[in-house]
């Protein structure tokens, strides 16, 4: 499944997929894809794991 939220903060969309977002089987990685012109990798997995 994949989903946009261009009008979100990154911090809501993250708080939601790791905490509301229900899923039918445990899932043990995910995968964020960032489409930009300047790499941002470290801030956003940080943003990520303090969900």
């Amino acid at each position: 499944m994949a989903t946009a939220h261009e009008d979100e903060d990154l911090s809501e969309v993250f708080w939601f997929a790791k905490h509301r977002a229900s899923h039918a089987l445990e899932l043990h990685e995910t995968l964020i894809l960032h489409i930009a012109e300047a790499p941002r990798r470290d801030e956003i997995e940080a943003e990520f794991r303090d969900a």
